[in-house]
């Protein structure tokens, strides 16, 4: 067993309301800094993978540790931003107020202190929305909220930080500048993110999960035309980078550094 591993499933398996399985028999470890792509077809099973880590799911089979504890009691040492956020945009609320929230398990007075001020502007300015931090939040582009809903999870320090389709409201434009934000957080803290955009499965990556009720894990090198064709059930072009895998449980990968052009 690596000894900086910071998540593992072992031979997990859920499902909702006795139905069908939506992850059967997941054996999986991730490394400390290890930053990571997650992909598959919808309703494979990613954003319940993600509910697992978090604690707020509970295996039907297998176990879930989460820096070397319960998810639940890892939580606080996790930055999340879901796929869906839901707001009340009649709520007199501004951009700091947002990210402040993401400071909340810091804060067991009722106010915040000048270092969460200081954090929460601090992610702000690396997501490039300093100058916004008094704009009313309902008065932002949806990409500029994806933005600062990242800030909000970024604020709050976190160890591990899960992404569920972060650029999803982000025009393509931007998807770039984004991406190199990205890069900068996967040199300081564990990075797992939920993406259908191939292209961002790039040479900064530890790895790719390819969910699908199933997980298999690859290097970058080896997610060909084939896998995801398999996966998805039709033909992707995509563009890929050579590095190393992460582990499947004790696997070890080989390390290769050429690059790779397109895939079909």
């Amino acid at each position: 067993m690596p000894t900086n591993e910071v998540i593992r499933l072992d031979h997990v398996s859920f499902s909702y309301q006795a139905g069908l399985p939506v992850l059967q028999d997941v054996c999986l470890s991730i490394d400390d800094k290890d930053a990571v792509a997650i992909v598959g077809p919808n309703g494979g099973g990613k954003s319940t993978m993600f509910g697992l880590l978090l604690g707020l799911l509970k295996p039907d089979r297998g176990t879930v540790s989460v820096l070397g504890n319960r998810p639940e009691l890892a939580r606080e040492r996790i930055g999340y931003m879901p796929q869906y956020s839901v707001f009340d945009y009649e709520f007199p609320v501004n951009v700091m107020d947002v990210v402040l929230m993401g400071r909340l398990h810091f804060n067991r007075f009722g106010r915040y202190s000048g270092a969460d001020k200081k954090a929460a502007m601090a992610a702000l300015d690396e997501l490039g929305m300093a100058d916004l931090a008094r704009r009313p939040f309902f008065a932002l582009s949806g990409g500029q909220r994806q933005r600062v809903l990242i800030a909000r999870a970024l604020a709050g320090e976190p160890e591990i930080m899960l992404l569920d389709e972060p650029t999803s409201n982000i025009d393509p434009g931007a998807q770039e500048q984004f991406y190199d934000v990205l890069k900068k957080l996967a040199g300081r803290m564990t990075l797992l993110v939920v993406s259908h955009d191939l292209g961002f499965v790039s040479d900064w990556l530890s790895g790719v999960i390819c969910v699908n009720r199933t997980v298999h894990i690859h290097p970058v090198s080896a997610l060909t035309g084939d896998v995801i064709r398999d996966m998805y059930g039709y033909k992707v072009n995509m563009v890929r980078h050579d590095h190393c895998c992460i582990h499947e449980h004790d696997h070890k990968c080989n390390h290769e550094h050429t690059n790779q052009g397109i895939i079909s």
